[in-house]
């Protein structure tokens, strides 16, 4: 990826570090740093990473999502039920929101093709 606008922003490269290098269990900022090296190419020894990072978890923290224990991170209850709410869906709930574009687009008088 070349430049910053090929990623994402950091609080969801965050999400998905959380959820993803432990296991959803704690992520230590070594093993963050890790992460994002890996499957963003981020330079981590940056200054414009730590500034990022660091904003990042203390959104996530902020908003109840995130919790620190000594130098490691790990989603709080409230957190684990707002990502799986937030990014993961099944096709049930996938199936619904067809049929109800389905339902939408036929009372404005579109017909399915």
């Amino acid at each position: 990826m070349t430049g910053s606008s090929a990623r994402p922003p950091y609080v969801e490269m965050l999400d998905a570090a959380l959820r993803r290098a432990n296991n959803g269990g704690k992520v230590s900022r070594i093993k963050l740093a890790q992460y994002f090296r890996d499957e963003y190419d981020v330079d981590t020894d940056h200054a414009s990473y730590k500034n990022s990072i660091k904003k990042a978890l203390e959104k996530r923290m902020k908003e109840g999502y995130v919790k620190q224990e000594g130098q490691s991170f790990m989603f709080t209850e409230e957190g684990e039920k707002w990502y799986r709410e937030e990014y993961e869906t099944t096709a049930e709930e996938e199936d619904e929101v067809r049929s109800l574009s389905g339902c939408v687009s036929r009372e404005a008088g579109f017909r399915d093709s």
